[in-house]
């Protein structure tokens, strides 16, 4: 079943995809736009977006180190893009997600009505939808 999700913070996201990928959080948050760091900023965006529905596109674009919103929107559907095509990235978000989810679970429970997880291929098949909103 799918655990209430205890808010995860963007700081917590962050952190996560920086020991993932040996990185620190400040190489994620600076403006560097070479591939080791670029690409996993953008996990950091995908996973900001499933994990974090409070935050809208500025609002991560701001904790990325003050991005445009338009680019949070590039990040998220770049990733979708390679997801199919890229086990090792696939892989890597579902190990950072387990983390996150894992950690949230340990802090006490979320009141009622937070938001709660949606399944990977839920929102997936959900992606179209969101990107039209967003657009």
């Amino acid at each position: 079943g799918g655990a209430v999700m205890s808010r995860i913070s963007a700081a917590q996201v962050i952190d996560a995809v920086a020991f993932d990928t040996k990185l620190t959080p400040a190489m994620l948050i600076s403006q560097a736009r070479y591939r080791q760091i670029a690409r996993p900023r953008q996990v950091a965006m995908l996973l900001m977006r499933r994990l974090c529905p409070h935050l809208s596109f500025p609002e991560i674009g701001r904790r990325l180190g003050g991005r445009d919103h338009t680019t949070i929107l590039h990040g998220v559907r770049k990733i979708y893009a390679l997801l199919p095509h890229d086990a090792e990235l696939a892989d890597q978000i579902n190990r950072v997600e387990a983390r996150l989810l894992a950690q949230a679970a340990a802090t006490p429970p979320a009141p009622i009505g937070s938001p709660v997880a949606v399944p990977f291929d839920a929102l997936c098949a959900g992606y179209a939808a969101v990107m039209r909103q967003a657009a």
